[in-house]
């Protein structure tokens, strides 16, 4: 079950990916964000539903999936922000919603993890 989990949201994210990007028209770098934190999702959401956590891939995890994040807001401005904007003007509250989802998801499980591996709680709490 948590292996189908996983699956569903890396799926969404190379999903997100191609919606983000707008088939080079959209947000590219959002775009190519979603597809390189693909693998940092997997890893997220697999150690946060494991039994127990570990610390360690969890820290892990967010420190790159915030170095990505950092990389996808330099090329964005180096891109130039106008078609990060026109994205947004276009695809209003759902692109908003998409963007959300793929860009906080990793990061709500890498805090989950890392809350759940110090507090030693069980799985499915």
């Amino acid at each position: 079950m948590k292996l189908a989990i996983v699956a569903l949201v890396v799926a969404f994210m190379l999903l997100a990916g191609v919606t983000l990007g707008g088939a080079g028209h959209g947000w590219v770098a959002g775009g190519i964000g979603c597809f390189t934190l693909a693998p940092v999702c997997f890893f997220a959401w697999s150690n946060a539903l494991s039994r127990t956590p570990s610390l360690r891939a969890a820290i892990a995890t967010l420190i790159i999936g915030l170095g990505i994040c950092g990389a996808v807001a330099i090329v964005t401005i180096a891109e130039g922000t106008h078609y990060f904007s026109a994205y947004w003007q276009v695809n209003r509250a759902a692109g908003i919603f998409v963007a959300a989802l793929a860009y906080l998801n990793w990061l709500l499980m890498c805090v989950l993890a890392i809350l759940r591996a110090k507090r030693g709680l069980p799985s499915g709490t």
